[in-house]
């Protein structure tokens, strides 16, 4: 901020430098542009973007072009080309106006313009590098000026803060990812450019926090890995059914018992299990002789191990449950 208010401050070198550079922008607008601005720092960047542009489209001695200027050129530049004229010969013309006109072929910038001597209904046109400028118009006129209002958005635009939360980890991108998954913004090429920027920058007041100028960027780069993961889980659907096609699953452990895993013993130990926590006499031998299905499908040694395991697994997803519950409320 250093930098902006000495520059602010200064007001007798900026106005001096503005007078001698022509600068396209008055006294008056400088302050109508510094009085519509929000903050002080706005302030400050604007007359510094002003100062700035004036210097950048003007160097000290070259005058500049626009509506009304006076220039030379060598004649035989000139379009349509006039006939008899020596090679040497240059003409006084005053320029009308910058366009892009097709000479050689090729499109380049030229001026249009009217010969000072002849009929002003005579419009001709040359490439702009012939010309030597030798008398200047009015400075609203130059060809190079530059608006207040486009300086005023460059300053806002380079004055533009997100949060301190980057967009990397940002809830903006969340949001932004779950309504590509949703199909709130299509997501395949065909339908991609159905939804405008606009659109997707109002889905939700979060994404205004952010720069609009990248939105675009983003948006491609969410895109893009959405559309990558969807072919990798392809890939690794295929992968998975040719592994299960080559590898079918055992029914029976090491031990030679079913597996435990699916099996009905397992279906009504869970349903078992509560009550026999609850009631510390009760033997796991008890336990296994209460239904048929734990004594026919295990010993009682495997069996007590399978409760052992089972209470584990129960108190560990319960612990996961609880730091749920914590993670969320914090």
């Amino acid at each position: 901020m250093g930098a902006f208010e000495s520059a602010h401050k200064n007001m007798g070198a900026f106005e001096s430098a503005h007078k001698f550079l022509g600068c396209v922008v008055d006294e008056q607008q400088y302050e109508s542009s510094t009085k519509s601005t929000s903050s002080k720092e706005q302030q400050y960047g604007c007359s510094i973007l002003l100062l700035s542009k004036s210097l950048f489209t003007m160097r000290k001695g070259k005058l500049r072009p626009g509506v009304g200027c006076k220039a030379t050129i060598l004649t035989k530049f000139i379009h349509p080309k006039q006939n008899n004229i020596d090679a040497s010969h240059r003409s006084t013309v005053v320029l009308l106006s910058n366009e892009k006109k097709t000479v050689g072929r090729k499109s380049q910038e030229c001026y249009t313009f009217r010969f000072v001597d002849g009929n002003n209904s005579d419009i001709f046109y040359a490439v702009k590098t012939h010309f030597k400028i030798i008398e200047e118009g009015r400075n609203e006129d130059f060809f190079d000026s530059v608006s207040v209002g486009e300086i005023r958005v460059e300053a806002q635009s380079k004055k533009f803060k997100e949060p301190k939360m980057k967009w990397r980890k940002s809830k903006a991108k969340r949001i932004l990812y779950n309504a590509r998954l949703e199909g709130i913004i299509p997501v395949d090429d065909k339908n991609f450019q159905q939804m405008s920027l606009e659109d997707v920058y109002s889905i939700d007041p979060e994404l205004a926090l952010y720069d609009y100028s990248k939105l675009k960027n983003r948006l491609n780069r969410l895109r893009n890995k959405i559309l990558e993961l969807d072919r990798r889980a392809d890939d690794d659907l295929i992968a998975f059914n040719n592994y299960k096609k080559n590898h079918k699953p055992s029914l029976f452990s090491h031990k030679g018992f079913i597996q435990w895993q699916g099996s009905s013993a397992q279906e009504h130990l869970w349903d078992d299990l509560e009550d026999y926590v609850k009631d510390p006499s009760m033997k796991p031998m008890e336990l296994w002789k209460s239904r048929p299905e734990y004594m026919n499908e295990f010993p009682l040694d495997a069996f007590r191990d399978k409760i052992k395991q089972e209470i584990r697994t129960a108190k560990y997803l319960h612990t996961l449950k609880e730091r749920g519950k914590q993670h969320r409320a914090s």
